[in-house]
């Protein structure tokens, strides 16, 4: 047994994690223990958390180390696909990209980022990297969301190629990160099966 957060063989992890997925800028991989303290402290700011779902603010390091584990759970038995994005130069991490099954073949597409990598198309180029592998692994029906009062993550969804379903109308969606219900728009995309 090794000493320090340990891969499923019980070896102790390279130094760095290699990358999943790659873009021009970005490296994707897989979330480890040690990550947990970047998530912690750039995910449970007040200006990110109150943007997403599931992340309270302050965010404890304990529960960013549950949100690691959980999601390799969730790898090896569901087929969720969480991935920290880094930059493919340092591996500085920037913020979280993920695919969730939703059962009938829909996957929801799920992001946050650090707010010092807001507004850099990290979130537009670390999406499309996942939606090309959602393809690749013959996922042909993603559906994501944002909160009304987060135009940013709109415009990405829509740079994305998603569209408003259910007429756009917004529904309430609990927010840890306000510890209240705020308006959600729920958008899909259908990328279908590869081709060619």
């Amino acid at each position: 047994m090794c000493g320090v957060p340990c891969g499923p063989d019980g070896a102790a992890p390279a130094e760095l994690t290699p990358a999943d997925l790659t873009t021009a800028r970005l490296a994707l991989r897989r979330l480890e223990l040690p990550d947990a303290a970047f998530l912690a402290r750039e995910g449970g700011r007040p200006e990110v958390a109150r943007m997403v779902a599931r992340i309270p603010s302050p965010c404890p390091a304990l529960a960013s180390e549950h949100f690691v584990l959980a999601t390799r759970a969730a790898e090896a038995i569901r087929g969720d696909l969480v991935r920290l994005i880094t930059w493919r130069t340092d591996g500085a991490p920037l913020g979280v990209i993920g695919l969730h099954p939703h059962g009938d073949g829909v996957w929801e597409l799920g992001y946050w980022l650090a707010a010092s990598a807001w507004g850099r198309g990290i979130a537009t180029e670390a999406g499309a990297a996942m939606i090309a592998d959602a393809r690749i692994r013959g996922i042909e029906r993603l559906i994501a969301g944002h909160f009304s009062d987060n135009p940013a993550s709109a415009r990405v969804l829509i740079k994305l190629g998603f569209a408003y379903s259910d007429g756009g109308s917004a529904t309430d969606m609990f927010s840890m990160g306000r510890m209240a219900r705020a308006a959600h728009r729920t958008m899909a995309l259908h990328i279908g099966p590869q081709t060619g």
